[in-house]
């Protein structure tokens, strides 16, 4: 036994000494790492099989992403710009290279050296072709110049290349040593865990050695009396043949006072496999890639391998693209509105996140679906800019009991106002209670939404109105001798105030808009409390010509009254204005202040009355369209309901509970409650519903 063998059986005998003291310990007791540069790190990093995996793991989940070039539209909607040059120079960056081996050289060197240098080849002021180099052949060059302190970079591969700085990105990791205060050189990443690696090579090697049966015999025989040589010689050959080579193991018979020592280690001072363990794990915490990813299923904190390779992507490759992506934005010009954007539907791992945020949105009540599609990374889709609203959703004071409805038993007129539900009153039936709110809810929640759009229409308008009065001038259109403006007058003098046409164009749209929307509603919950099974819900499903004919033509009858409307103010405060003797910049402001002080109210009673009647028509045609036979009209039973005082000119309480066939009218002449066909008297600001004739 040579010195070193019993320095080692000593050792191992401390046999609280950890693994890495011992292996210290047979190296001489001084712990010697790697030097940190590209070499080294190329030899005793990358060609560590920990360390290669890892990285080999990350390229491959970047280079599954695709690269898209995008910008944001006005209303601030996600938009893809197709065949965008930026797009298609990633795609194809040189001729010997396609998108994924650039990304993975430019990947690898940015993990192994701490940076890359990208080279960029313009034809024009257009970049053309992107080559990646190695960073240990690119020097830095640095000037005198404080505006350009990059003089140049210099690529050396063969022969000495010099290049314009514009037309390299030079691509690094943070260095806290930088003598150039971050513009000199990046640190390796690989530095951090240098010395784990250097460890982790280190139980290899010692665990191959001792395999190998290269670092020190696995015992000796003692013999007490001395051998003469060719006893010796004789041993030695029988122990070779019978128990080396080909057959190592079985029963070994020792004679002649023969004694064997063992200079092997026991299990627990030779516990390889946790000293290794350790180093895996850190080795892969310092680069961002969980142990199950490559192989080392044990060691994982995830419960599959498909949530640790969605974390793969979360919090290493995806960041580490974004990085890229805006220097690389930069580096090609991009215009400022734009920015390469990764596409992740092609990543199954990512599907998963959509679902989950899906989950987190789709019974929410606050959002509209097309709102839900935006939030998940979906793109949005005509009719479905609407709410859904379950049934099951009751609003109760605060602080009030509630006391459960019961039917009263009367020929099934059994409603009341849903609003009296958690404060007493009369009672009713628990599903129309449930029908009433969830109807009044949406259309609440509709007003809530239309009104100031409509409200703004109405000041805008009133604006370009003030504007055009400017233009026209009421005393020239009167002759010397009126002290008023006859009705042509009056109308020439509205028609110069405005193009009409337009205005009605413009009001129309934003009519049509909330007939859809709330249609789509309606129908989505007639599907859902009257249990109708239709397949599909919202405005899809119902969409056809005829209802876009009807929605346009209804709209338009409609902002011909409300524009007629806004005439016969305008011509009234024209001629008290003149009455008056006021100017006509007191005129034009007088039409602006009413306009803005009556859009309010104007806003409220249109929003309400279209709202309420679209809905309910979407509702109607959902019945039609599950098959239901009959129909009932139900009232809020409140003292609000037209009847209820002698003056009203429609009575909505007689109608209460009222059954009809689906495609029959009922005894007012309606479809249904707030049929637009039906006469104002009839509709405005209706809050009846419709409801299967058996639901109750």
């Amino acid at each position: 036994m040579n010195i070193i063998q019993k320095w080692a059986t000593k050792a191992f005998a401390l046999t609280n000494n950890p693994v890495f003291t011992k292996i210290l310990m047979m190296n001489g007791g001084i712990q010697k790492h790697t030097e940190v540069n590209y070499n080294n790190m190329c030899k005793e990093g990358y060609q560590n099989f920990v360390v290669y995996a890892c990285l080999d793991k990350i390229v491959k989940a970047a280079t599954a992403i695709n690269w898209e070039v995008a910008t944001y539209s006005k209303d601030g909607a996600l938009k893809k710009i197709p065949n965008h040059p930026m797009k298609l120079l990633i795609e194809n960056p040189n001729p010997m290279q396609g998108q994924s081996k650039f990304l993975e050289r430019a990947i690898k060197f940015f993990f192994i050296g701490g940076e890359t240098f990208i080279h960029k080849i313009d034809i024009g002021k257009t970049a053309r072709e992107l080559y990646c180099y190695r960073p240990d052949r690119c020097i830095v060059e640095f000037g005198k110049d404080a505006g350009q302190p990059i003089e140049s970079f210099k690529y050396q591969a063969g022969s000495t290349i010099t290049i314009d700085p514009s037309n390299i990105l030079h691509w690094k990791s943070f260095n806290p040593m930088d003598e150039y205060d971050g513009l000199g050189r990046g640190l390796s990443l690989l530095a951090p865990a240098a010395r784990v690696i250097d460890q982790n090579n280190a139980i290899k090697q010692w665990n191959y050695s001792l395999m190998k049966n290269g670092a020190k015999k696995d015992g000796a025989f003692v013999i007490k009396e001395m051998l003469s040589d060719d006893a010796y010689d004789r041993a030695k050959e029988a122990l070779k043949a019978d128990y080396n080579g080909d057959n190592p193991g079985g029963y070994m018979l020792l004679e002649g006072g023969a004694d064997f020592r063992d200079f092997g280690n026991n299990p627990k001072d030779t516990d390889w496999l946790e000293g290794s363990k350790q180093t895996i794990v850190e080795i892969c915490a310092s680069l961002g890639v969980d142990p199950i990813l490559i192989g080392f299923n044990e060691f994982s904190s995830y419960n599959n391998k498909s949530e640790a390779k969605k974390s793969l992507y979360t919090e290493t490759v995806i960041p580490l693209l974004r990085e890229l992506a805006d220097e690389l934005g930069q580096f090609l010009g991009l215009a400022d509105s734009e920015f390469f954007y990764f596409d992740l539907s092609d990543i199954a791992e990512m599907q998963e996140n959509i679902k989950e945020k899906f989950d987190m949105v789709s019974g929410v009540t606050f959002m509209t679906e097309n709102d839900k599609r935006e939030y998940v990374g979906l793109d949005a889709k005509d009719g479905l800019n609407v709410y859904r609203i379950p049934m099951s959703y009751i609003d109760i004071p605060e602080g009030q009991p509630i006391q459960p409805p019961q039917p009263t038993g009367d020929d099934g007129n059994d409603d009341v106002n849903f609003k009296a539900l958690s404060g007493g009153g009369e009672q009713k039936s628990i599903k129309q209670t449930k029908a009433l709110q969830v109807f009044n809810a949406a259309i609440e929640a509709g007003i809530k939404k239309q009104q100031p759009i409509i409200g703004k229409y109405f000041i805008d308008q009133a604006k370009r109105i003030k504007k055009g009065f400017k233009r026209a001038d009421p005393i020239e259109i009167k002759a010397d001798d009126q002290q008023e403006l006859t009705e042509d007058q009056l109308k020439t003098l509205l028609d110069s105030l405005l193009d009409w046409d337009a205005e009605n164009e413009l009001f129309a749209s934003t009519i049509v808009q909330l007939y859809l929307e709330s249609m789509g509603v309606g129908y989505s919950i007639a599907d859902e409390i009257f249990a109708l099974n239709l397949k599909e819900t919202g405005i899809e499903p119902i969409m056809n010509e005829d209802l876009l004919k009807w929605a346009r033509e209804s709209a338009a009858q409609q902002v011909t009254y409300v524009n007629q409307t806004t005439k016969d103010q305008i011509k009234r405060i024209i001629s008290d204005g003149m009455e008056k003797g006021l100017s006509n910049a007191e005129i034009a402001q007088n039409i602006f202040d009413q306009s803005q002080i009556n859009s309010i109210g104007r806003a409220k009673r249109i929003a309400s009355t279209e709202v309420h009647n679209s809905i309910i028509k979407g509702n109607h045609q959902a019945m039609v369209d599950a098959g239901v036979k009959k129909k009932k009209w139900v009232t809020a039973k409140d003292k609000a309901v037209r009847g209820n005082d002698p003056k009203d000119k429609a009575n909505h309480v007689v109608l209460n509970g009222q059954i009809r066939d689906i495609n029959k009218p009922f005894s007012n002449g309606l479809m249904h409650p707030g049929d637009p066909d039906g006469p104002a008297k009839e509709i405005t600001e209706c809050r009846c519903i419709e409801v299967p004739a058996d639901f109750e």
